[in-house]
């Protein structure tokens, strides 16, 4: 089977997140245990569900503790980022699949003011 990178089919996206996305961004409403942080764009703390970026958890980069700085977590994941910088769908995918932030793991969420996937082809 030979996909394309931007399949939608690969993850979830649409309908599927709107449901997450409610419950993120409200937990207690829905008895989640919130979790204080500031990994949002505008780097505001917040009360949201659980969310560590992948920056953090980059198993090429840790050393022998399991510890990975940011600093070298983020290098990682921009080149990835910018080697997918000419496909605007795989990006997009990408990002979605390896998030600095919540807004990013929820870009396929489909309830934005525009929808990214469109603007993207």
């Amino acid at each position: 089977m030979d996909k394309k990178p931007y399949d939608n089919k690969l993850g979830d996206h649409g309908p599927a997140l709107a449901g997450l996305a409610t419950i993120f961004y409200n937990p207690e409403a829905y008895k989640v245990l919130p979790y204080k942080n500031n990994y949002n764009m505008k780097r505001e703390v917040v009360y949201t569900g659980f969310f560590i970026p992948a920056y953090h958890m980059v198993w090429q980069k840790m050393d022998k503790r399991g510890f990975c700085s940011e600093k070298s977590g983020r290098e990682y994941y921009d080149k990835e980022r910018m080697i997918r910088s000419k496909d605007p769908q795989a990006l997009l995918l990408y990002k979605s699949e390896f998030c600095y932030y919540p807004e990013e793991a929820l870009i396929r969420e489909g309830s934005n003011r525009f929808d990214a996937e469109k603007i993207a082809d």
